[in-house]
């Protein structure tokens, strides 16, 4: 399998390299080797970056993204579990952030010259309720 310097990663991932070294740092990718004191990578670490940049985006940690490329790469179907719990974490998340917006609607329709009249009139018509 051809082998890829850090600064190719980087031209083609436009990752900076104290990024590769951080993610190498926390395990979540690996140097073949080094020539000349330079990083060598495998060519399927741009696989497991454009992993890492997709868990990134739909909200994981970098834990939770370790746990999910060990669990793709080496095809264990237990990733489905992590996925579940995300979604379930992102739904509680919208309802919750659905509520703050309404209370912020709700405060601005407010007749009273008071924000703090209003704040409080507001919450006692419309309390938050959880997921």
């Amino acid at each position: 399998m051809a082998e890829i310097s850090i600064s190719e990663v980087t031209r083609q991932t436009g990752l900076p390299p104290s990024t590769l070294r951080y993610y190498e740092e926390i395990g979540l990718i690996h140097p073949t080797r080094r020539v000349g004191g330079r990083r060598q990578y495998d060519e399927t670490v741009l696989q497991r970056l454009a992993l890492i940049q997709t868990g990134q985006q739909a909200g994981f940690s970098l834990a939770e993204v370790g746990v999910l490329l060990n669990n793709v790469l080496d095809g264990a179907a237990g990733w489905h579990d992590l996925v579940n719990r995300k979604l379930k974490e992102m739904d509680a998340l919208l309802h919750n952030i659905q509520n703050m917006k309404r209370l912020l609607e709700d405060i601005m329709d407010c007749d009273d010259a008071s924000l703090a009249e209003c704040i409080v009139l507001t919450a006692q018509r419309h309390p938050i309720t959880q997921p």
